[in-house]
């Protein structure tokens, strides 16, 4: 039995007095301690979706994907680099079905970035109408980006006018102009590291520093820096980079339709041959 009345409540069963059994929609009073979204079991989701009215699912078991902290000013001025990475992947995969993953905005135009803007603009303005509404944004977040902590507070960022609404210049802006911004500050830094031998070997005590990725000292300010491997972000390289992730799960599914698509017409040409 699937629940939608009450909101977020989880289906239970109960016996009668006469001991028939019947099937419950219900919303659970106690609960073991909350860690925000991510749940010790379903008890704890289904008393959060009914306190907020909404549904919610499991997206997996085992621990989230990405920690549910507040987004840092580093990776808030990152986020729309990433994004426009991202947004290049999929338009990838919607017109030749892989990803390439040598392919990186960093190389594009200004051009061909404000193309790239405008291409996933129009994808997500489902009703044509010229703006992208809270709502609209909303769903895109949750549907794709559940795990991504800095998707709320860009996409709020991105309406200049506050008219709960986002237009394609303000969204043109807001993802080429600041991943621009970002990328050029982030080369400066390299560069000027490169030129006054910035970084040196980590000492022993920072062996394991880098969870998936390389360690760095930067010497000017004392403190380990980490190079993370493609697909992993954060500080120490904790977090894995959803959008590379989705990119990635996109391109495994494919060749798993193309596998099977494949499978199915030897199949059917054996069958044939079998017939005749």
């Amino acid at each position: 039995m699937k629940c939608s009345k009450p909101k977020g409540s989880s289906c239970q069963v109960f016996t009668g007095k006469d001991g028939t059994q019947k099937p419950r929609c219900v919303c659970p009073k106690t609960c073991p301690s909350n860690y925000g979204r991510q749940y010790d079991n379903e008890c704890l989701l289904h008393k959060e979706a009914c306190r907020k009215h909404r549904q919610i699912t499991v997206s997996y078991h085992g621990e989230c994907l990405a920690k549910q902290a507040p987004c840092s000013k580093e990776d808030f001025a990152e986020f729309p680099f990433r994004l426009l990475n991202w947004f290049l992947h999929l338009r990838e995969i919607d017109e030749f079905g892989v990803v390439n993953d040598t392919t990186t905005q960093a190389l594009m135009t200004k051009k061909q970035r404000k193309e790239l803007a405008k291409w996933q603009f129009e994808v997500l303005d489902v009703n044509k109408d010229g703006t992208l509404s809270q709502r609209d944004l909303m769903e895109f977040r949750y549907r794709l980006m559940p795990l991504e902590h800095c998707a709320g507070e860009f996409f709020r960022s991105c309406d200049a006018n506050g008219k709960q609404n986002v237009r394609l210049e303000e969204w043109i802006y807001c993802l080429v102009k600041r991943s621009e911004k970002w990328y050029e500050e982030f080369m400066e830094v390299l560069e000027y590291a490169k030129r006054r031998g910035h970084f040196s070997k980590c000492p022993k005590e920072y062996k394991h520093y880098c969870i998936k990725g390389k360690c760095r000292y930067v010497v000017d300010e004392q403190q380990p820096a980490c190079i993370c491997e493609k697909g992993y972000i954060g500080s120490r390289c904790e977090l894995l980079d959803f959008f590379y992730q989705r990119g990635d799960q996109k391109q495994i599914i494919i060749a798993s339709l193309i596998a099977a698509m494949v499978l199915l017409i030897i199949l059917i040409i054996f069958i044939c041959i079998c017939a005749q």
